[in-house]
C-alpha cells in the first residue's frame, strides 16, 4: 500500500505540475480576470482606508463605488487583499491564492474520498483527477473563474457530507460545513450543490423512513448552515428588496449557451481523459460484478464513516447515473428553453454544470477504483497463500496486486495530466496589462453582465467621480476622500436634491456639519444616490438661506450590522451542535 509519505509526495507533486504555469513574472488572464482581480485590490484598498467588512468596494465603478460585496462574497478574498496590505504585489499575491485553492480542490476531493473508500490510492486518483479536470484547469487558465473555484474546494465536503449522512448517519457537521463554504464562496455553485443533495436524498428514502428522525436534523443543519451565513444572504435580499438590478433582466440566459454533447464531452467540456477513466472503470466494475465470484464475507473494513460496502458501491452506481444524467441536461435546448420561457434564470451558462458533474464523476472513479483494487487483491489470493502458516506469501501477492494497481493508477494519472496541454496556448499568453489597467483604475470592474448596477444605471454615467448634480441639472464640485470612501460637497439649501456620484445601495449615510441626517433615494432617471435637501424630522424648512456643507458615506442599515451578529451565533451554534453529535456517537459506540 501507498504510505502516507509517498501520498504526500505524490500530492505535492501534482499540486505543483497544476500550478507550474503560473510561475513566470507576468500573469495569466482569462475572460474574468478584471473583474476578479479588481475585486482583490479594491478590497485591500477599502482595508486601508479601515472599511471592514467591505460590501461596497469605493474605487470599482471608476470610483463610484460597486456592491458586489453583497451579492458575491469576499470572504476568502481577505487573504490575498491581506497579502497586498503587507506590501505584496496584486499578481504575487493572487498566484499565491491561486495555490492554496490549488490545495483546498485537492484535498477536499482526498478527504471525502477517503470517507467513502477504503484505499488511498482510490482516493489519490479521484483527487488528481479532480484538480487535473478541464473544469479545474480551464477555470484557472482559460476563463479565470476565482469564484466558482472556489465553490468547488466545499461542493464535494457538502454533497459528500450529505450522503454520508443521510445514508450512514455520520456527524452531518461536514454537510454544514460544505454549505457554510458554499455560500461564502459562490452562491451559484451552492445552488447546484443543494440540487445534488435533493437528489440524494430522494435516494435515501429508505434509510429515512427507517429513521424519521434524520429529517429533524437536515433541517436543523439546514438552519444552521443559513444563520451562519446571514451576513452574506440577508444584506442580499434587502438590497434585492430596494432595488431592481440588472440581474432582474439577465443579459444572457441559458438556451443562449447551450452546447452539443459532443462539446460537452470534448477537450473543452468536461474532458475525453476523465470521461475515459470513468467509462473504463464502469464497464471493468459491471464484468466484474456479472462474472466474478468475489468472496464478500471476506471484504476489508470500510473507510471511516462508513457501515458497510454495498452502501458505498451504490454511492458510486448513483453518482455515475447522476452524472449521465446532467450531462445529457447540459446539452439540452428543450430543457433549458422551457425553464427560460417560464422567466427562471438559474445559472446563465449551462457549462456551469461541469463542476458537479466532473464531482460525481470522480466520487464514481474513486469507488469503482476502489473496486479494482479489492478485485486485483483478491485475485491474487489462494488457498495457500492465505493460510496462516504462509503469512510472508500472503503479504508477497497482495505487494504485488496493489503494486499493479498502482502502475495502473499512474498511467491514468498521466493521461489526465495530458488535459493540461489543451490549455497549453493560455500558458503562453502571460501579460500584466490587466494588472496595469486595475491599479490604475482604468477599468471599472463591473464584470461581464454588470449585474450589480441598478437597470437604470449605465457605465457612461460613471464620468465625473468627484461632481454632484442639483434637481435643475447644475453641477457642484466635492472632494473624494479615504480612498473613495467619502465624499464631500457644498450644496444649495434651496435646491430639492442632489444626484451625488455613487451608486445607490441600501445603507449610504449623509451628514451635515451640525450632525443633522439627510434622506437618500435612487435617482429614477440614473440609479446613482441622491440626497433629499431636507432632514429626516422635516424641520429644514428655511432651504433659502445659504449652504452647507455635507459628507457622504456607506455605514451600512440595521438589517446588516444583524446580519453580522446572526453570523456569529450561528458559527457558535455550529461548532456546539458538531461537539453534540460527536458526544452523542461516543456515548452510542460505548
Amino acid at each position: 500500500m501507498v504510505n502516507k509519505k509517498a501520498a504526500v509526495i505524490y500530492s505535492m507533486i501534482v499540486i505543483f505540475i497544476c500550478f507550474l504555469p503560473y510561475i513566470q513574472p507576468d500573469l495569466i488572464s482569462g475572460s474574468d480576470s478584471p473583474y476578479h482581480l479588481y475585486r482583490i485590490y479594491s478590497l485591500a484598498d477599502a482595508l486601508k482606508n479601515g472599511v471592514f467588512p467591505v460590501k461596497v468596494h469605493p474605487t470599482m465603478a471608476y470610483g463610484y463605488g460597486y456592491g458586489t460585496g453583497f451579492f458575491y462574497s469576499d470572504v476568502l478574498l481577505y487573504f490575498p487583499a491581506i497579502l497586498i496590505l503587507l506590501g505584496v504585489s496584486l499578481a504575487t499575491a493572487y498566484k499565491c491564492f491561486a495555490l492554496v485553492i490549488f490545495i483546498g480542490l485537492y484535498s477536499s476531493m482526498y478527504f471525502c474520498m477517503r470517507k467513502t473508500s477504503r484505499s488511498m490510492e482510490a482516493s489519490l486518483l479521484a483527487a488528481t483527477l479532480y484538480v487535473t479536470s478541464n473544469v479545474i484547469i480551464g477555470g484557472f487558465y482559460q476563463d479565470f473563474r476565482m469564484g466558482e473555484m472556489t465553490g468547488l474546494i466545499f461542493m464535494p465536503i457538502a454533497v459528500v457530507g450529505c450522503y454520508l449522512f443521510l445514508k450512514k448517519e455520520v456527524n452531518p457537521i461536514m454537510m454544514i460545513i460544505g454549505f457554510i463554504g458554499l455560500l461564502y464562496t459562490h452562491a451559484i455553485s451552492g445552488l447546484l450543490g443543494a440540487i445534488i443533495c435533493v437528489f440524494i436524498l430522494v435516494f435515501s428514502i429508505p434509510e429515512i423512513i427507517k429513521k424519521t428522525s434524520k429529517i429533524i436534523y437536515l433541517i436543523l443543519s439546514a438552519t444552521l448552515a443559513l444563520l451562519a451565513t446571514a451576513s452574506y444572504w440577508l444584506p442580499m435580499w434587502q438590497q434585492f428588496r430596494a432595488i431592481r438590478f440588472k440581474v432582474s433582466a439577465p443579459w444572457t440566459t441559458e438556451e443562449q449557451n447551450v452546447e452539443g454533447i459532443s462539446t460537452n464531452l470534448g477537450i473543452r467540456g468536461i474532458g475525453l481523459p476523465l470521461i475515459t477513466v470513468f467509462i473504463i472503470l464502469f464497464v471493468f466494475v459491471i464484468i466484474i460484478s456479472i462474472f466474478s465470484k468475489i468472496n464478500r464475507s471476506a471484504e476489508p473494513v470500510e473507510a471511516v464513516g462508513s457501515s458497510n460496502t454495498d452502501s458505498s458501491y451504490e454511492f458510486g452506481i448513483f453518482s455515475a447515473i447522476l452524472a449521465s444524467c446532467l450531462i445529457v441536461v447540459t446539452s439540452s435546448y428543450q430543457f433549458w428553453h422551457f425553464l427560460n420561457s417560464h422567466g427562471i434564470h438559474l445559472i446563465q451558462f449551462p457549462n456551469r454544470m461541469y463542476g458537479p458533474i466532473t464531482i460525481l464523476i470522480c466520487i464514481a472513479i474513486a469507488v469503482f477504483s476502489d473496486k479494482v483494487i479489492y478485485f486485483c487483491v483478491s485475485t491474487f489470493k489462494t488457498s495457500s497463500s492465505i493460510s496462516k502458516r504462509e503469512p510472508k506469501v500472503q503479504g508477497k501477492h497482495k505487494h504485488k496486486a496493489v503494486t499493479v494497481t498502482a502502475v495502473l493508477t499512474l498511467v491514468l494519472t498521466c493521461s489526465v495530466l495530458c488535459s493540461l496541454y489543451n490549455y497549453s496556448d493560455y500558458f503562453k499568453s502571460s501579460t500584466n496589462d490587466v494588472i496595469n489597467e486595475v491599479e490604475s483604475g482604468k477599468i471599472a470592474g463591473l464584470g461581464a453582465g454588470e449585474e450589480w448596477l441598478s437597470l437604470e444605471t449605465d457605465r457612461s454615467m460613471l464620468a465625473t467621480p468627484e461632481t454632484a448634480y442639483d434637481n435643475e441639472g447644475n453641477s457642484v464640485t466635492g472632494t473624494k476622500s479615504g480612498g473613495d470612501v467619502s465624499f464631500t460637497f457644498v450644496a444649495d439649501l434651496s435646491k430639492q436634491y442632489y444626484v451625488v456620484p455613487f451608486v445607490f445601495y441600501r445603507g449610504y449615510r449623509v451628514i451635515d456639519e451640525a450632525g443633522n441626517h439627510y434622506d437618500v433615494t435612487s435617482n429614477n432617471g440614473t440609479g446613482l444616490l441622491q440626497v433629499m435637501m431636507h432632514g429626516n424630522d422635516g424641520n429644514y424648512s428655511n432651504k433659502n438661506m445659504g449652504t452647507i456643507k455635507l459628507t457622504v458615506s456607506f455605514e451600512g442599515t440595521s438589517i446588516l450590522k444583524l446580519s453580522y451578529f446572526a453570523s456569529i451565533i450561528g458559527i457558535i451554534a455550529v461548532i456546539i451542535f458538531g461537539l453534540y453529535w460527536k458526544n452523542r456517537s461516543t456515548e452510542n459506540v460505548s
